[in-house]
């Protein structure tokens, strides 16, 4: 028997418990805890048409990967005014802003940058002392056009919030209305099937789509273990992510992993199975499957 044989009638055996039961699937919190049996509902901003990507504030510097000649929106509770980043020129960046919306286009491939927004503050009746925002912008050729809508929760709760603007975008506030509810188990049943359910038991899901990947290849997901890891595939549903990666244990022993050591920002982690056989053993595979509030590649830390 093969080896890629036997690891594909391993994970083909372990598909009833992820196609069947949604409650056997142990999905981790980014705390660590396991899920309740009944799934946290989350709710979607899914559309095809009109793509939003939803990012809630929390004053942690925001990864933005723009796509080199591509014009991107980033939309923000209320009006804003910008510093570009310093080490930026104005031949690799083009920045505009119209009220509360930040017009960015790359003309030239660059790292990472530190955009530096401000809101308006009603209080004072100037820029001065409202909310900052801290983007960290990067660009290539793959990089995402997505339309992104800031949520600032300490904006509507002091009542500064400018709901004039927000009832403005009708398109977003028409596809958060008309969005099914997808939850995190949901994704996972959903990309361990397509990954290794037969043909004839795959199904499209009409709020599931698959993105590009934008890593091919990763270095030291997984702290305290020598790991090849390499992304497989990547969805997005309901408003979140989950991006499936291939895990290879690279030592001369057995490995238990555990779903709280992976790097990154993660909703959740699931493990196909936790126990690795050594190296060039038949079970030195599995996958892990990473939700996520951001693309793949921007919920990467190292």
């Amino acid at each position: 028997m093969t080896r890629k044989l036997a690891t594909l009638i391993i994970c083909l055996s372990l598909l009833p418990k992820l196609l069947v039961a949604a409650q056997d699937v142990t999905v981790y919190r980014s705390d660590g805890t396991a899920y309740p049996d009944k799934p946290i509902k989350v709710s979607g901003s899914y559309q095809e048409q009109t793509a939003f990507e939803r990012i809630f504030w929390n004053k942690t510097p925001v990864a933005i990967t723009l796509k080199t000649g591509k014009e991107r929106l980033i939309h923000f509770p209320d009006m804003v005014r910008v510093r570009p980043p310093e080490e930026r020129t104005s031949d690799e960046l083009k920045v505009s802003v119209v009220d509360n919306v930040v017009y960015l286009k790359a003309l030239d491939d660059f790292t990472t940058g530190r955009m530096r927004v401000q809101a308006f503050n009603h209080t004072s009746g100037s820029f001065e002392g409202g909310a900052m925002y801290f983007l960290d912008l990067s660009a290539r050729s793959n990089g995402s056009t997505e339309q992104i809508q800031f949520i600032d929760k300490t904006l509507r709760q002091s009542g500064k919030i400018n709901t004039e603007q927000l009832s403005d975008k009708k398109s977003f506030s028409a596809a958060q209305e008309q969005q099914p509810t997808i939850d995190m188990v949901e994704l996972v049943r959903f990309a361990s099937q397509q990954l290794y359910a037969p043909e004839r038991l795959i199904q499209s899901h009409s709020a599931i789509y698959r993105l590009p990947l934008q890593i091919k290849k990763l270095k030291s997901l997984y702290r305290g273990g020598e790991l090849q890891s390499i992304p497989l595939a990547s969805w997005k549903g309901g408003g979140l992510y989950i991006t499936a990666v291939k895990l290879q244990n690279k030592t001369k022993m057995k490995l238990t992993l555990d779903p709280r050591l992976f790097r990154g920002q993660w909703r959740s982690r699931t493990l196909q199975h936790t126990g690795l056989s050594h190296f060039h053993s038949e079970t030195d595979t599995t996958t892990v499957y990473l939700v996520s509030d951001r693309p793949f590649h921007e919920s990467l830390w190292f």
